[in-house]
């Protein structure tokens, strides 16, 4: 091991591996650290697919370039059958992944934290609400649109994007209230609708139903303009 890219979660050592400059995490990795059978991390991306973002949330890596990385290689390199492609998570497809384990926040706040160096971090504790509007929101629009989730555009990053339609949902919590975040968001808006985007914002305290109800008629609206294309 690397002492220097050691971290110690919740009284385990664990190497941080690190891709294109940044932290990632492979599928192994993450049932270790959970206490998960093995290959449970591996069936909840396959199954959640559609919903991540190469590299946004993975990498697909070779084995010519994994195999050169002296911790993945001792754990991988002699079997036969790994010697093809690899998937890297970054912290963005961990907690994509993660969200399907019903782990303790405080051990998902401790891998946030110490291997992806992300001190301002605690997703599922901040964005529960947020999370279970995207499961309400893709169980809504199945067959109709694909709801891709932090999704980069430009330079910001969307929370939901309905990618048939180039309709963005964002998801606003309290602090949206304010005057600096208001002003914030507005400028914000504008840039992306400039570039052709539909922007909807869901109020935290909005009923669903409502909300969906808006998604719903924007795809009409945007249906009637642009033909439904697949990207």
């Amino acid at each position: 091991m690397d002492n220097k890219r050691i971290v110690n979660i919740m009284g385990r050592d664990i190497e941080r591996i690190e891709y294109k400059g940044q932290p990632v995490i492979t599928f192994r990795m993450m049932d270790e650290l959970h206490e998960r059978p093995e290959g449970t991390a591996r069936r909840a991306f396959n199954y959640h697919k559609n919903k991540f973002v190469k590299k946004e949330n993975f990498f697909e890596v070779a084995y010519k370039e994994w195999s050169q990385i002296p911790t993945i290689y001792e754990a991988y390199g002699s079997i036969v059958c790994q010697r093809n492609h690899m998937i890297f998570l970054t912290q963005a497809g961990y907690l994509l992944v993660v969200t399907s384990y019903r782990s303790s926040t405080e051990k998902i706040s401790e891998i946030c934290n110490k291997y992806f160096e992300d001190n301002s971090l605690n997703f599922l504790l901040s964005n529960a609400a947020e999370i279970e509007f995207g499961k309400t929101l893709t169980e809504t629009l199945k067959g109709l649109a694909t709801v891709k989730t932090q999704v980069r555009i430009n330079k910001y990053r969307a929370d939901f994007l309905l990618s048939e339609y180039d309709i963005i949902v964002e998801y606003d919590e309290e602090y949206h209230r304010y005057l600096k975040t208001k002003n914030s968001d507005k400028q914000r808006d504008k840039i992306l609708m400039s570039l052709g985007y539909t922007v909807i914002r869901v109020r935290k305290r909005e009923p669903i139903g409502r909300a969906l109800n808006r998604i719903l008629l924007a795809i009409s609206d945007r249906s009637k303009v642009f033909p439904r294309v697949q990207k």
